[in-house]
């Protein structure tokens, strides 16, 4: 096998070793997959739970986004106290 062709197949095993630690520390940092770095159980579930949380909190003022703006600009002395 020549250089070329050796050289090539190593960056393409970097290139998807780089894709699978990138998608596992997404699903890690989602809560989907279990962070290794936390020992405890409970604080793992804490902070999965919070996660969660954080994200339909998220998706929640995303949907409701036009109507808050809309309360800020009418009414900003009962939004801003």
């Amino acid at each position: 096998m020549s250089m070329n062709k050796e050289s090539e197949m190593i960056q393409q095993q970097e290139k998807k070793q780089a894709q699978s630690e990138a998608v596992i520390g997404l699903l890690t940092h989602r809560g989907i997959l279990p962070d290794a770095g936390i020992d405890d159980e409970k604080v793992r579930e804490a902070r999965k739970e919070k996660k969660k949380n954080t994200y339909h909190n998220t998706m929640m003022l995303l949907q409701h986004y036009r109507t808050i703006v809309w309360l800020l600009e009418c009414f900003p002395e009962k939004c801003c106290q």
